[in-house]
């Protein structure tokens, strides 16, 4: 039977597999649960729940200061929330790249903080050569991180390169419809 092999579950995990279930992202069960809400208010879109996602993921850090992916989460937050006009504008980008270089300070391979960071570069710096260099970064240590994919084809729509920003998107979007 050729579909014999599909219904055996495997009998080990792979070693990435295992090692990304075994990491901690922090040992604070209230830091995590504040991070977890953080996040999914983050990633509403919508301006007052992004602010109360802020509120939350900045809780989290204040319990555990050294949580690298709530550093990051926070940074994508002020991000959303000066690229969609939520509140602050310029104070928010201050806040995205702290909290990205926290983020990155703490995990130096974390995909999200580079997107952060990219989007403060792009935006606020203009140095569109600096964001795409970070986003690619962040797509080759995680290729699933859909953020970066957005971030870097709204990046290479503002350098006017059409074709690949189009190209881009349409990979984040077959990631996530």
């Amino acid at each position: 039977d050729r579909h014999a092999a599909a219904r055996q579950p495997p009998t080990e995990l792979a070693s990435d597999v295992v090692a990304q279930i075994s990491q901690r992202p922090t040992e604070n069960m209230d830091a995590y649960d504040l991070y977890l809400k953080g996040r999914q208010g983050v990633r509403t879109l919508v301006a007052p729940e992004v602010a109360r996602g802020i509120e939350q993921l900045e809780q989290a850090i204040a319990l555990d200061p050294d949580f690298a992916a709530a550093w990051a989460h926070l940074s994508l937050g002020h991000l959303f929330s000066a690229y969609w006009g939520a509140a602050r504008g310029r104070e928010d980008f201050d806040e995205a790249r702290r909290g990205a270089d926290r983020a990155l300070e703490l995990d130096p391979d974390s995909a999200l903080a580079r997107v952060g960071r990219a989007g403060v570069r792009s935006h606020l710096d203009l140095d569109w050569d600096g964001a795409v260099a970070d986003l690619r970064e962040a797509i080759e240590l995680d290729p699933t991180e859909i953020d970066a994919y957005f971030w870097l084809g709204v990046t290479l729509f503002l350098m006017e390169r059409f074709e690949e920003s189009v190209a881009t998107h349409e990979i984040a979007y077959s990631m996530d419809p």
